[in-house]
Parts: structure tokens; sequence; C-alpha cells
């Protein structure tokens, strides 16, 4: 190997100016790799940082803990307005007759009390040659959508969170997988949870929580997790499901004296930028 002596002026000079431009390029290479990582970190900042779904977090995972937050903000929020982006249907290929699970939901019951489909106004009427105002009134507009608004959301909370007269026998038996894969055909719908028979299946899409009308007994909860079993080709050992089909992974616990339940999450593409990074 020629050492750097044995080479000429011209040839010093040259693998020099080499030598500078490489470290230059490796200097820059880095300074673009912090800035990705600084843009990707910023889209992160702005979108639902996804959290590995376990059998311990039932009841208690974010979802439940941003509905009682949004839930306080109802009371002081009650009386007028028009609320926006609340009430949109979230699955256009949900079937409308569902025995007993979605129906006709009032668009009017948003989170400030104020009506989405409806408009509040003021009137007048004329009693003894003297105009009196009568209180506001509201004209409803029904809509036909798979989702309640939140409203809705805060005056079954109690029924909902510590599940108080909760028929557990209400609900659909057959056909509940064939319900739960009509609402994950929509790629907008990134968790879905069952917190047992006879309560609401709750939607989280574009991180906002919905309450649906469709409800599941024991039998339409088990039938729903027995298919995704099988689809992954995983046992319920133990009574506890835990289970990766697609891009979706499936936690669930079968028992029969708490009570079924399982929750469905979307993996989303940003969550492998994070996995990546960890790695």
């Amino acid at each position: 190997m020629m050492g750097l002596q044995e080479l000429s002026h011209e040839e010093r000079i040259l693998f020099l100016q080499r030598f500078a431009a490489e470290m230059v390029m490796n200097a820059a290479q880095n300074e673009w790799l912090k800035q990705k990582i600084k843009a990707e970190k910023i889209k992160l900042k702005y979108l639902e940082k996804e959290k590995e779904v376990s059998v311990e977090d039932f009841g208690t995972l974010g979802i439940f803990h941003e509905r009682q937050r949004r839930d306080k903000g109802l009371d002081k929020g009650r009386g007028g307005g028009v609320n926006d982006g609340l009430g949109k249907k979230v699955d256009g290929g949900v079937d409308r007759g569902l025995s007993g699970g979605l129906d006709k939901v009032e668009k009017g019951k948003g989170l400030m009390g104020g009506g989405i489909g409806g408009i509040r106004k003021e009137g007048k009427k004329e009693i003894g040659g003297r105009n009196v105002s009568y209180g506001s009134k509201q004209v409803k507009k029904s809509n036909s959508v798979p989702v309640i608004s939140y409203g809705d959301v805060g005056r079954n909370r109690t029924l909902q969170n510590f599940g108080a007269g909760v028929n557990k026998n209400r609900g659909i038996s057959s056909g509940a997988y064939r319900q739960i894969e009509n609402f994950l055909r929509n790629p907008a719908v990134q968790l879905i949870e069952c917190s047992g028979p006879g309560k609401n299946i709750l939607l989280k899409v574009k991180n906002k929580i919905n309450m649906t009308r469709l409800v599941l007994n024991e039998k339409g909860i088990e039938e729903v997790i027995t298919n995704y079993a099988n689809q992954a080709g995983v046992p319920v050992m133990g009574g506890v499901l835990k289970a990766a089909v697609d891009d979706l992974i499936i936690s669930a616990v079968v028992s029969e004296y708490v009570g079924s339940r399982f929750i469905i999450s979307r993996k989303s593409p940003y969550s492998l930028i994070g996995d990546g990074r960890r790695v």
C-alpha cells in the first residue's frame, strides 16, 4: 500500500480534496437524517400515538379517559350552538337492519347541547295585544347513521362504565362477526372495543370516539373472538387471546363470570416509524 509521503505533490492535493469532499458529504447526510427524523416526529405529534393493547388494559384505555374528559365539558357548554364533525356516518357499508343494532339517531344531540341537524329558533307570540317571547325550540332533522353523537355518551356514562342495570342477554348473537367486519371495511376506523355483553360497541375514528347502536350478547362476542382466533391460527389459552390478522391486533378475554370482551386495533403505517427507531 502506497503511503502519503510516497505521493507526488499534485497527488497529495487531489487526495486531500477528495478526503475533504467525503467528510462534507458524510456530515450533510447526518444532518439530512436528523431533519428527516425531526419531520417524522412532528407528524407523529398530531397523530394518534399507537399503544400496544394488552389484556390488562381493558376498561382503562385512553378511549375511556378521553370520553370522561369530554363528558366533563358537557355540563359547562350546555345551551345552544351548532357543532360540526359529529354524528357523521362512519361506514357506508353497514346494514340498516341489525335486529336491535344500529337505528336512526337524532343528530340534534351534540357536545354543546346544540343541534347538528337542527336549528334553534326563538319565537314570539302575541297574547293580549303584547308580544311575549316563548323559549327556544329546536327543529330537528333525522338521518340514518350508525353512530351516536357524544352527547348521548355522556348520558350513558354510568351505564357503560360501571355496568349498572346492563342486561347481558341483550344484543345480537348471530352475524356478529359480519357486523364487526362491516365496520373494519372503513380504513378510517382505528379501534373497535366491546366492553362486555349488553354494552354498546365503541369505535375510534380519526381519534374521535363514537358509540354505535350495535350491542352483542355473550354468544355474539364469542363468535367474533372464535373467528379471529381461527384466522390467526392461535387458540384461546386460559380464556385469553392475543393475535394478529393482517393489519389488525386482537386482544380478547373469554369469561362467563365477568363477561367476554375484546379490543381490535388497526396498526397504522406511522407506528412502523416508531418501531424502526427503537431497533
